[in-house]
């Protein structure tokens, strides 16, 4: 019988894999760029915010939501010399969409993006995924020009329309900015997570500790 402060030991290591997933999934777009409205872009490196929208979407594995962009994995949990968690499983994918503003759209391609995206996490956080969804906010730092207008958009009757374009400076950079009414009660819990694993991991420790003086 698995005693009671290994179980705790691998509940720890479970919130701590997805907290540390978290942390590496995160990606502030910092960079001291001026901020635009779409309607008065021009050529140039600019920061913008709208809400996403798109035709073409992608289903999340995780729970059917219709996504532009997800990276999902699974863990499993294994226990040897020490409790840990293994990634079984990684894969991600995305299509390009449109982000408006009220005043026009630009087009982006989140498969050449860096992206920080909020995450969901299942089964008690041995399934992870961030995505983008369709309608959240989010803000994008990047150079943008004119260019061919995709002919699957479902805006007709124009041959060039903004989108944005790779430089010196990197690909574009995207952060989300959803609101409340979007977020899952299982949304962003990263910060929970590695709080309760480090709680869990001296409980445990300190069991072992009694459990080894007593005997």
């Amino acid at each position: 019988m698995v005693p009671f402060f290994a179980v705790i030991l691998l509940v720890a290591a479970v919130l701590g894999g997805v907290a540390a997933h978290h942390w590496r999934s995160r990606r502030r777009v910092d960079e001291a760029v001026r901020h635009a409205q779409i309607a008065d872009l021009e050529p140039g490196r600019f920061r913008i915010a709208g809400r996403i929208q798109a035709e073409r979407t992608l289903k999340s594995p995780l729970d059917g939501a219709n996504c532009v962009f997800y990276e999902h994995a699974d863990y499993k949990p294994t226990l040897g010399a020490a409790v840990m968690v293994r990634e079984s499983a990684r894969w991600s994918d995305g299509v390009p969409f449109y982000v408006e503003d009220g005043t026009g759209r630009v087009r982006i391609d989140p498969r050449v993006a860096l992206i920080e995206a909020s995450v969901v996490t299942e089964d008690g956080g041995l399934t992870a995924e961030r995505r983008l969804r369709v309608g959240e906010e989010i803000e994008v730092v990047a150079t943008f020009g004119l260019g061919e207008a995709d002919p699957n958009s479902p805006y007709r009757g124009q041959s060039h329309e903004w989108c944005s374009q790779a430089d010196d400076l990197g690909p574009p950079r995207i952060t989300y900015r959803t609101m409340p009414d979007m977020v899952r009660p299982t949304d962003e819990l990263g910060v929970f997570m590695g709080a309760a694993s480090v709680f869990l991991v001296a409980v445990g420790t300190l069991l072992a500790v009694l459990v080894s003086l007593a005997s």
